[in-house]
């Protein structure tokens, strides 16, 4: 009597009979797993970087420190469900844009209560921190005082992709806006930094004539 040979089993599936989610062979998906980054080295690599954009998506410079750790304890709850299919830096600025969205909308909130208490009383406009950690370069402070001028969506666009590097098509993505937009906002915010740094080179210019 014959002996019928056993049917091959398919890629990706265990020796149950069952199929890995991904399509992929159990042994490859347990190694992914444990190849995925632990929060402490994300949080090296990448603090700086959150730190910055918050700042870009218009959190405050005095609540830029408390968003950056609301970030991270985010990070802390839903590393386990990174499976990293987008890269890590563009998910990593998905949960800083929330962060910094519901910071803006709790300040709204609290502007319109302190105005509706207040409505004489003239509003507090903080300075900018003279070492700002946006560009880390000779123009840190210029840039930072460029970008307290600049509308939310606009400097968002402006940090990511001139101080972070990030191109257009990440940018449109993690903000969720169109590509022709990032490059419209981008265009409108380059204009108003050149034009503000040759508005600062004529007044030092002017200073130095009148000494």
């Amino acid at each position: 009597m014959k002996r019928k040979t056993p049917a091959p089993r398919p890629i990706g599936a265990f020796s149950d009979g069952s199929e890995s989610p991904t399509g992929t062979p159990g042994v490859q998906g347990h190694a992914q797993a444990l190849a995925a980054p632990d929060l402490a080295s994300i949080y090296r690599a990448h603090h700086a970087t959150i730190w910055r954009c918050l700042r870009g998506f218009g959190v405050p410079s005095h609540q830029v420190d408390d968003a950056t750790q609301d970030v991270f304890v985010i990070v802390q709850r839903r590393l386990h469900v990174y499976d990293g299919r987008v890269p890590l830096r563009r998910w990593l600025l998905g949960i800083a844009r929330n962060v910094a969205m519901k910071a803006r909308e709790r300040n709204a909130r609290h502007q319109a209560r302190t105005d509706a208490l207040e409505p004489h009383a003239p509003r507090v406009v903080r300075a900018p921190q003279a070492e700002d950690a946006i560009a880390h370069a000779e123009a840190s402070e210029i840039v930072a005082d460029f970008l307290e001028t600049l509308r939310p969506d606009k400097r968002a666009v402006f940090t990511l992709i001139d101080i972070e590097g990030m191109s257009a098509p990440e940018v449109a993505e993690v903000l969720g806006i169109k590509l022709n937009t990032v490059y419209s906002r981008l265009r409108v915010a380059r204009q108003r930094f050149e034009r503000a740094i040759a508005s600062r080179t004529r007044r030092s210019s002017w200073k130095h004539r009148e000494t």
